[in-house]
This record gives structure tokens, C-alpha cells and sequence, in this order.
């Protein structure tokens, strides 16, 4: 806020020296001035000007300066609401990405030929990426059960294909084409 006040304080006291000068052809207290020169000396120069030319100078010098310096303010301003607005953006998009928990069940297996937890391992793959992601596996609640952790997921997230090995046993299953929050229920008729 200081500077505020400095920015704006420069050009007011250059406009408060112009409007003096210009009220001292009309004010008593200018007859004072009238007449006196002013002789300027250096960097090559010569000149020789009046009190009032001098003093305009000074007045439009400061008043230009306040002016750049307040567009510059508001141009540093505006810069800064851009950096907030993506930072913004940034952040919406990243609080909507969440950790999402898929419960598997292995078809074929039994709860004795369950694959250990340290021999598992999973993958997915989204549209436009040949690249995989690899998922956390943990232990299912129910008995012959997996939890696979995918990160990042939106409301409009597509698996193409989500994979699960048993390096032990070079098994794997798969499942292909879903939408982790969109869940696909089969109802049975009553």
C-alpha cells in the first residue's frame, strides 16, 4: 500500500507544480518570478530558460514518470492475477484426480492356489498413452480378494486395459474397457 501511495503521490505533486506555475501568470505571487532566468550548465549544455518553463518541465517530468510507474503497477498486477488464475486452474484440476480402490476377485482361483500379495503386480493403460501406469496391490477384505489402487482418476477416466500378473506363476487376468467411477451393474429380474 506504501507504494501505492508513492506511485500516486509523483504525479500529483508534478500536476500540483504545473497548476502553480499556471496560476502564478494570474496570482500576485508570480510577479516574483517573472523574468528570472535560469541558466543550465552541463553534459554540453548551455541554457538559459525561465523559472516557469523550468518548473513545467519538472512538473510534466514527474507527472509522465507517476503515470508509467501506476501502468506498470497495474500491468505487475494483472501479470500476477494470470499466475493466480493458473495456479487456480492447476489446483481444481488436481483436486479433482483421486485415489480410487477396485476390489478383484481372480476367476479360476480357489482361496488355496491364491496368488502371494509380494508375487502380484498390476498395470493399466489409458486411451492415447502406449505407455502403462503400475497400480498398488494390497489385500482384499474378503477372502480371495485384491484391492488395486488406481491414482489420479477423474470422472471421466478410461481404462482401456487393467492387468494383473502372478510372477510366481506367469498367470495374469485382465480386465478391458471401464470407467472406474461409472460402475456397470447386472440386475436380475424379479
Amino acid at each position: 500500500m506504501d507504494s501505492q501511495m508513492g506511485i500516486l503521490f509523483i504525479p500529483l505533486l508534478g500536476f500540483g507544480i504545473i497548476i502553480f506555475c499556471i496560476l502564478s501568470f494570474f496570482l500576485p505571487y508570480g510577479e516574483k518570478f517573472k523574468g528570472k532566468i535560469q541558466k543550465i550548465k552541463g553534459f554540453g549544455l548551455n541554457l538559459e530558460i525561465s523559472i516557469f518553463t523550468l518548473f513545467i518541465i519538472i512538473g510534466v517530468i514527474m507527472s509522465l514518470t507517476g503515470v508509467y510507474l501506476q501502468i506498470k503497477d497495474y500491468e505487475q498486477q494483472l501479470d500476477n492475477v494470470k499466475k493466480e488464475k493458473e495456479a487456480a486452474k492447476i489446483a481444481l484440476a488436481q483436486a479433482k484426480k483421486m485415489e480410487m480402490r477396485i476390489v478383484v476377485s481372480l476367476e479360476g482361483v480357489g482361496e488355496n492356489d491364491m496368488p502371494k500379495l509380494e508375487d502380484v503386480k498390476c498395470k493399466y493403460f489409458l486411451p492415447g498413452s502406449d505407455k502403462h501406469i503400475e497400480a498398488d496391490v494390497i489385500k482384499g477384505v474378503a477372502q480371495g480378494t485384491f484391492k488395486i489402487i488406481l491414482k489420479d482418476v477423474t470422472s471421466v477416466t478410461h481404462v482401456l486395459r487393467l492387468v494383473l500378473e502372478d510372477n510366481a506363476t506367469n498367470r495374469k487376468w485382465e480386465k478391458m474397457n471401464f470407467m472406474p467411477l461409472e460402475p456397470v451393474f447386472s440386475l436380475k429380474e424379479e
